[in-house]
């Protein structure tokens, strides 16, 4: 049975190439395009990692973790975000909530490595 993981991307462009690359990688992709909808997909469809993108229609990426961590603190949460490294202060600011943070673009075996990574810690 392939391992769920849930993406969290409100850009179907970008959704679309990170569950590609992630089902090529035997997971299975759940997805959500906002805070809301991934709270509820992690309470119902218990996820083994999250995979988000950093700016979301009703929150940030930031937001999210925080909020996955106090509820499910083992729960690895990736960041994908097209802010340069060190460019985007919340994100800095951010870092230690996340398992890892890809700056776009990206390979998809840097995808597949870090969640691999992150749901095997």
């Amino acid at each position: 049975m392939p391992t769920p993981i849930l993406l969290v991307d409100d850009d179907e462009f970008a959704r679309s190439f990170v569950r590609t690359v992630l089902e090529r990688a035997g997971f299975e992709v759940l997805e959500a395009e906002d805070v809301a909808a991934a709270l509820k997909a992690v309470r119902h469809l218990h996820p083994k990692a999250v995979v988000t993108d950093w700016n979301l229609p009703d929150g940030d990426g930031g937001e999210l973790a925080r909020t996955l961590h106090n509820r499910e603190a083992e729960l690895p949460v990736i960041l994908i975000t097209g802010a340069a490294a060190g460019s985007e202060p919340k994100v800095d600011e951010a870092q230690g909530e996340f398992s890892s943070i890809l700056y776009k673009p990206f390979s998809p075996s840097t995808l597949e490595k870090a969640v691999r990574a992150a749901i095997h810690r």
